[in-house]
């Protein structure tokens, strides 16, 4: 299976670079609501290091999943994009689950394989508590690194599974 350049140039480029400066933004100011007041952050609390670090490692690819499924759906529909024609090797029922069950997936795969060893990695070095600043640039970089591993990869699964999906093929246009 070879990718088009402009495939490489949507999962790579539009769906790697871009999301990760959309994310690492985005998730600066969620920092900053959540810990602009607070002179030390935790590693665990209600506000805290480790608990930010394993919602994040939900919810960004969860988020990715569900919005960026939907306008490539919509990208593909329009023909701004071309779909990928799924080889043998990549059939199989992934493809066939819904944009939310794809992201929570994802989601889990990455609290397991990303955030926790990131917690566990703080604890054993004995990290106690950051400042609200700290954690501010702490939280957008992670939510950067971690968006340029999830991001390309939905994009990619959106091209696979939305194959086909065109606007003069409405019946596919079932939900995400």
């Amino acid at each position: 299976m070879a990718l088009t350049t402009a495939q490489r140039k949507f999962i790579f480029i539009d769906n790697g670079i871009g999301a990760v400066l959309f994310n690492t933004l985005l998730n600066a100011g969620i920092g900053w609501l959540l810990f602009s007041s607070m002179a030390l952050v935790p590693l665990w609390g209600e506000h805290s290091i480790g608990g930010d670090l394993l919602a994040s490692g939900l919810l960004l690819p969860l988020l990715v999943a569900l919005i960026a499924g939907a306008l490539i759906k919509k990208q593909l529909q329009h023909g701004k994009v071309e779909a990928i024609a799924v080889p043998g090797v990549l059939a199989g029922s992934w493809l066939r689950w819904t944009t939310g069950r794809f992201g929570l997936v994802l989601g889990l795969f990455c609290v397991c394989f990303a955030a926790l060893p990131m917690v566990a990695l703080l604890q054993l070095s004995g990290a106690e508590a950051v400042t609200g600043t700290q954690m501010i640039a702490f939280k957008a970089v992670w939510s950067g690194v971690l968006s340029v591993l999830v991001s390309p990869l939905v994009a990619f699964w959106s091209l696979l599974r939305f194959n086909g999906l065109t606007s003069a093929d409405p019946s596919q246009a079932a939900a995400v």
